[in-house]
């Protein structure tokens, strides 16, 4: 079945987030209100398109070690005011390569719109979404 991964994914991140803020649940009389809000943002849409089509394995591979080495020497560097120079330019890095996964997704969903635009990549996009507003209601 289509729905099982997205309800599985969903109900494990949701449970997962709500055992994190159930402090801020119980203190918190807005607290349902602010999650409608971040969980149903264009965040969520962009990163779903972004998600949706990713680079053949051998590409991955590939980025993934230089994305993480990138991405230390980045936190590394924040914390050093003579670095702030190496900080810019792997914040650069970061953010190129974001914005090129996020337009590779956003192509791939243009170019087979026939196979993107489904009910399943419908539930896929809304079952967590509904998960984690619904099971915060309470």
């Amino acid at each position: 079945m289509a729905i099982s991964k997205p309800l599985y994914y969903g109900g494990v991140a949701f449970a997962f987030v709500t055992m994190m803020d159930i402090s801020r649940i119980s203190g918190d009389d807005t607290y349902f209100k602010k999650t409608i809000r971040d969980t149903i943002n264009m965040t969520v849409v962009v990163t779903f398109i972004a998600e949706a089509y990713s680079f053949s394995l051998l590409i991955e591979l590939i980025i993934l070690p230089i994305i993480s080495i990138v991405a230390m020497m980045q936190a590394v560097s924040s914390r050093s005011e003579e670095h702030v120079q190496i900080h810019k330019l792997c914040t650069g890095i970061l953010t190129s390569a974001g914005l090129v996964y996020i337009g590779y997704g956003i192509f791939r969903a243009v170019t087979d719109l026939g196979g993107f635009a489904t009910i399943e990549t419908f539930l896929e996009l809304t079952v967590p979404i509904t998960l984690s507003i619904g099971g915060r209601e309470n």
